[in-house]
């Protein structure tokens, strides 16, 4: 569990040393954003080819209205494997624990007792989220994370007297019954009506969250450092991308997990005025018509650093990438890497892998979306074939359009003539399935 009495800065760093590692780090993430073997725009047309999105624009359509079938294969390839990996994987127990001597009575208590917790934490989605990113993207990215929060509640209790030796309640300068309280400061409730109490809305902290934590991270959000590492004996660092309002950062300052000069120096210009889905698509961001609403876009590094001259360990910074600003510096409570990627395809020589969608089927589905395409063009153009009018002709398509019942005027039955367009549904459909057979 995270300590009690934190500080924002709990190693002893000058202004100047806070400052070059701020520096440091930035150009860390901005070397690690150009190393990437993906950009963002290839891993959102990968995600628009699972979602069959429109992938035909003005730019490469034959003529308004045509077909636009983006293929079915990405999505139909990447739910199967996702459904196969998970599968496997999350078996009943999905871990198998051996006991030595007196301890191996107990290995079955401990098995099922890690499969309630897998259950009572919905590791089980986690895990399938972070597998259909790594199916899509070059990696998918699951963190594992201690978290407590408390939010205050406000409920109605009956909170005994303090009282004098006499037995009279004791009246406070405001002339008021004075509460009492135990030795956590927490009122004294009572459930009987024989003790002198009153009821009174007191506002109570409860804890909402505790304990080990689980998400996925896209890949927009995720980084290595260094970018450039081969192999993850180089690794130092990870990164995740976040935003936070003003009033949860001032929050966290009051909490001790930030430092309100370096909150501050963020100042009040909003970071995320748009937003988009991992398809690319944009998403509507709620107005903010205060300053505390305005968002910040920060990082979280985890970094393995030798920081207090003590030997290298895990440390957690905070940091404000563009404005080189350090909100909190602290030592990690886990002490070992927390994220995890999942790469079902290792690219050589990289930590990253290949995407199953943009790297293994991406000949396959275009091509397929071509032939698709080409196919429902080609029958929309038989099944309305274009007219060919004689030049000079007396028929007026504008003022005596063609459609069923219609009488068209003509001095002689060769000025208006459909075109025969051969019929190619065989060979084409043929090659559909080619495509389907190869993928």
């Amino acid at each position: 569990m995270p300590r009690k009495g934190r500080k924002p800065f709990e190693v002893k760093l000058g202004k100047d040393a806070r400052d070059a590692l701020a520096l440091e780090l930035a150009r860390a993430l901005d070397d690690a954003l150009a190393a990437r073997t993906a950009s963002e725009i290839e891993v959102e047309y990968w995600h628009t080819i699972y979602e069959q999105g429109r992938t035909r624009g003005a730019n490469n359509s034959p003529w308004a209205d045509a077909a636009d079938f983006t293929s079915y294969l990405g999505t139909q390839y990447v739910d199967v494997m996702r459904s196969q990996i998970v599968k496997t994987v999350m078996v009943e127990p999905v871990w198998t624990v051996e006991g030595y001597g007196e301890a191996e009575k107990q290995a079955p208590f401990v098995e099922e007792f890690h499969q309630w917790q897998m259950e009572a934490e919905g590791f089980q989605q986690v895990f399938s989220r972070g597998v259909h990113l790594a199916l899509i993207e070059p990696y998918g990215v699951i963190e594992v994370y201690e978290d407590t929060i408390k939010r205050p509640v406000r409920s109605v209790q009956r909170v005994a007297l303090a009282l004098n030796p006499d037995g009279t309640a004791q009246l406070g300068e405001d002339m008021k019954p004075i509460l009492q309280r135990g030795p956590n400061e927490q009122y004294v409730q009572v459930f009987d009506e024989l003790t002198p109490s009153a009821e009174v809305e007191v506002d109570t902290y409860e804890v909402v969250a505790r304990g080990p934590r689980e998400r996925t991270l896209p890949y927009r959000d995720y980084l290595q450092l260094p970018g450039h590492a081969r192999d993850k004996a180089e690794l130092w660092g990870h990164a995740k991308r976040f935003w936070r309002r003003l009033d949860e950062l001032q929050e966290r300052v009051k909490a001790k997990v930030y430092d309100q000069e370096a909150v501050n120096e963020l100042g009040n210009d909003d970071e995320r005025a748009s937003e988009n889905t991992l398809a690319g698509e944009a998403v509507e961001v709620a107005s903010k018509d205060g300053t505390d609403r305005v968002e910040k876009e920060l990082w979280e590094l985890l970094i393995l650093r030798d920081l207090d001259g003590k030997g290298l360990r895990w440390f957690v910074v905070t940091l404000h990438k563009d404005k080189r600003q350090i909100l909190r510096l602290q030592y990690d409570d886990i002490g070992r890497p927390r994220f995890f990627p999942l790469v079902p395809f290792p690219r050589p020589h990289s930590t990253q892998g290949y995407s199953y969608v943009g790297h293994k089927l991406i000949t396959v589905i275009e091509e397929h979306t071509a032939w698709r395409n080409m196919l429902a063009d080609r029958a929309a153009m038989q099944l309305m074939a274009p007219l060919k009018k004689l030049q000079g002709a007396l028929w007026d398509p504008d003022t005596e359009p063609i459609g069923p019942k219609a009488v068209l005027t003509v001095r002689a039955m060769g000025e208006i003539e459909a075109m025969q367009i051969p019929d190619q549904t065989g060979p084409v459909v043929e090659r559909i399935r080619d495509c389907e057979r190869t993928g």
